[in-house]
């Protein structure tokens, strides 16, 4: 549900946000909380169903200080028809933005055998095995060889810093029913294939596990599987396998074969969400070692936000798990985990007085914003752990008839581009948005501003008040423009020529201002 006790202000601010909001990297940073920045990214999986904004979504990651970015690697788009044509479009676009912005991306494979490869041919082939592990051999050397230091793409585009793809992840939630139709077996023969077809092509380069995942789909056998009993919000119970007992089940299945992990992969990944469930009390719950957590009341105020005590236990099962297995030494990515900043599924949405369908949930987008601060502060804490990715990179409003809550409202960025508290916080860990924790509502920032070139950029400042604003822009601490703004009405600034940040934008009587930018 819209939040109907919004102020007037805050529908405003809505409204003028629908611009796009555009940002640079900053010139100047101040150095990273908790870890270096190699510590810091973002999931950009979903960027393949929104080409369009990809510049623009990139730019953004960039200027929060993501050093790494992470997106899908799709055998199906590359090999359509066959094992002898590719189509390098789609990746080739990625890479080169990922390049421009110097981000380093990471491709991972997701389970999308082309039809003509598939060992299955009814619904959902792409998830199930390849037929012949030969040719997937072939198509994972020839996608490092296009993408590895001085492959293919770096010869053809004469980049001049030896940008690279060098970090390659080898399958995606293999204990995932939704993601992996195969057995383990089958998952750990792919894991073989891909990690030989890398290091072949590049024997510098990195594998990274294929990963295990909470899994919240209910069709785990409790006898054969460590999972955890969880109530449904229709009063039924279904088990969903933990983490750490998908990675158990990998080092077993390597072990059972004789084989040494570092022969499969250079880095153990995994995906780790903390799942919240909605019981018959109209409790948000959640397990830890079977013992229940319970957050919030649905019917009141205290809105559930990420526990720390969770994300400590998972970590702590991970690292046990591994030394169980001689592998300690081994560096840990968590290339997704996230919390929405909005909850819903069909059950929480009804229809208004209007017939208008609403959504209401348990969180808002500041809680959201600590639950990052919380994941990175909680994983930093371990120096195994090297790198955690935040998922995702942008919101899309799926509405009531999504079943996943969490495509819709686990990103940084809204759907019209503007950036939620939890961008800003992402920002603020990375050093590069450091500066914009002032931000009130007589004060706001942006990383950059640019009106060169035929770039068009305004900032739009709007007066909501009964009362005139004064205004003023700063632009790298330099006064570049200043008005007097009267009673519900608005100021365009824009400086043709002028480019340079952060800006700043200041209500200098105190009068709260709606402030957005606009790039063209």
């Amino acid at each position: 549900m819209r939040n109907n006790s919004l102020s007037t202000v805050k529908l405003l601010a809505v409204f003028l946000l629908l611009a796009v909001f555009s940002m640079m990297p900053l010139q100047a940073s101040a150095a990273p909380m908790y870890r270096d920045a190699n510590f810091y990214g973002i999931s950009a999986e979903r960027q393949h169903f929104d080409m369009a904004k990809l510049d623009s979504y990139f730019k953004m990651y960039s200027a929060a200080g993501a050093t790494y970015v992470e997106t899908w690697l799709l055998w199906t788009n590359i090999q359509p028809q066959n094992s002898t044509s590719f189509d390098w479009s789609r990746m080739d676009a990625f890479v080169n933005t990922a390049q421009k912005y110097n981000m380093k991306l990471v491709p991972f494979l997701v389970q999308s055998v082309p039809l003509w490869a598939a060992s299955y041919t009814g619904p959902g082939y792409t998830a199930y095995p390849p037929k012949d592990l030969g040719q997937f051999y072939n198509f994972m050397t020839a996608v490092v060889d296009r993408y590895k230091p001085g492959g293919t793409l770096s010869t053809q585009s004469w980049w001049k810093n030896d940008y690279a793809v060098t970090r390659y992840q080898c399958g995606t939630e293999f204990n995932a029913e939704h993601a992996w139709k195969g057995s383990l077996a089958q998952y750990v023969d792919l894991l073989k294939t891909c990690h030989d077809a890398v290091k072949t092509a590049c024997p510098t380069c990195t594998v990274l596990s294929g990963t295990a995942a909470d899994d919240g789909v209910p069709y785990y056998n409790p006898v054969n599987h460590d999972g955890v009993l969880t109530q449904r919000s229709n009063g039924t119970y279904g088990y969903r396998q933990t983490v750490w007992q998908g990675v158990k089940d990998l080092y077993q299945e390597i072990a059972r074969r004789g084989g040494n992990p570092d022969n499969y992969f250079d880095l153990l990944n995994l995906h780790t969400f903390q799942f919240i469930f909605l019981t018959k009390a109209g409790q948000f719950c959640y397990q830890i070692n079977n013992v229940w957590y319970c957050t919030r009341d649905k019917y009141r105020g205290d809105y559930a936000q990420g526990d720390p005590g969770w994300y400590q236990y998972t970590i702590n099962q991970i690292i046990s798990v591994m030394a169980a297995y001689g592998d300690s030494d081994k560096k840990i990515w968590i290339s997704e985990t996230g919390f929405p900043s909005k909850y819903y599924e069909p059950y929480l949405c009804d229809l208004d007085s209007n017939n208008n369908l609403t959504i209401w949930g348990p969180w808002d987008e500041q809680k959201q914003a600590n639950s990052l601060n919380m994941i990175y502060q909680t994983a930093a804490a371990y120096p195994q752990v090297e790198t955690v990715m935040w998922w995702s990179g942008f919101d899309k409003d799926n509405g009531c008839s999504s079943t996943d809550p969490w495509p819709g409202y686990s990103g940084l960025i809204r759907p019209d581009m503007s950036v939620k508290p939890s961008y800003r916080k992402f920002g603020e860990l990375t050093g590069k948005l450091a500066q914009f924790s002032e931000t009130s509502d007589n004060m706001y920032y942006f990383p950059w501003y640019d009106m060169t070139g035929g770039a068009g950029d305004w900032v739009v400042i709007s007066n909501p008040n009964t009362q005139s604003a004064n205004a003023s822009v700063y632009v790298n601490g330099k006064l570049e423009g200043a008005n007097v703004i009267s009673p519900n009405s608005n100021w365009s600034f824009t400086s043709p020529g002028l480019i340079g940040g952060p800006v700043k934008v200041v209500s200098t009587n105190n009068q709260p201002l709606v402030v957005s930018q606009r790039v063209i």
